[in-house]
């Protein structure tokens, strides 16, 4: 399998997302990884509910944050930039629970099949997601390092942003 330096792929997935997006609309953006391989570019709307206002955030460019809805823009594999209309996440919270399918759509509002009014919460129902392009292909992604197909340093950043391990890995 092909190996990605973790600072060129975060490169071109930022030129890919970031292309034909207005600058007015950049501050809007934000990100979800699924299946390790599988970008999604989603816009916050006026209206949704989210938890980025909540206290104890380190760095608000690195915090993990949920939403009860976000407005989906571009969809595409992380290392081929292969562009998908649709993509299934398929999350399971509890193994005695029956798993819960979001469905993202391009060009359409994704919601939330749960989401919880606490907005203390950073572990709890919602669409997750990340401010920043380079947090978002961290996250969980160490299983990427581990079988060589990503290289360079692994950053860990807790939920409120701050960074607790940063590993070199170049097998």
């Amino acid at each position: 399998m092909q190996s990605y330096q973790i600072e060129n792929l975060i490169k071109s997935c930022k030129e890919h997302a970031l292309y034909n997006i207005p600058n007015e609309e950049k501050d809007l953006l934000c990100y979800k990884k699924i299946k390790n391989e599988i970008l999604i570019v989603m816009k916050k709307l006026q209206d949704i509910l989210s938890n980025e206002k909540r206290e104890h955030i380190y760095d608000v460019n690195n915090a993990t944050y949920r939403a009860n809805k976000l407005y989906v823009i571009k969809i595409f594999n992380i290392f081929t930039k292969k562009r998908y209309d649709k993509v299934v996440n398929v999350t399971q919270v509890y193994f005695d629970t029956p798993p819960i399918f979001t469905i993202y759509k391009k060009n359409t509002i994704v919601y939330a099949n749960d989401f919880n009014h606490d907005l203390s919460k950073t572990y709890s129902s919602g669409i997750h997601y990340y401010k920043s392009i380079e947090t978002t292909l961290y996250f969980h992604s160490k299983s990427l390092f581990d079988k060589g197909i990503l290289k360079g340093f692994y950053i860990y950043y807790l939920s409120n942003g701050l960074i607790v391990d940063k590993l070199c890995c170049m097998y």
